[in-house]
């Protein structure tokens, strides 16, 4: 993460050396984890989550962004996002996974 001008707040992600104050990152940034996410084939651009990763169930159902593409035509734009980047379930098994993608 490169930061020259304002302070993120990054939560419930997997950041490569970590997110720490030094790099412009607050102390409330919950939830971050500094750990191989277990890609599931890298070289060839398949980033979905393999069996086993630290990523999966550990993100936050709290910090979904309203569904305001409504992208489960249910005229519903006020709930939590339901889909993933594939069109699975958001939650899946009681949790979220880190990424745009749920691990099936």
């Amino acid at each position: 993460i490169y930061n020259s001008s304002s302070t993120p707040v990054v939560t419930y992600s997997d950041v490569e050396s970590g997110c720490t104050v030094a790099q412009g990152c607050t102390s409330s940034n919950a939830g971050n984890i500094d750990d191989d996410p277990l890609f599931a084939d890298t070289d060839n651009g398949d980033l979905r989550l393999s069996s086993g990763s630290p990523c999966i169930d550990v993100g936050s159902a709290a910090a979904l962004p309203e569904d305001e593409a409504d992208v489960d035509s249910d005229s519903d734009t006020a709930e939590a996002l339901p889909l993933d980047l594939d069109g699975g379930p958001r939650i899946a098994d009681g949790g979220v996974d880190m990424g745009a993608l749920e691990y099936p």
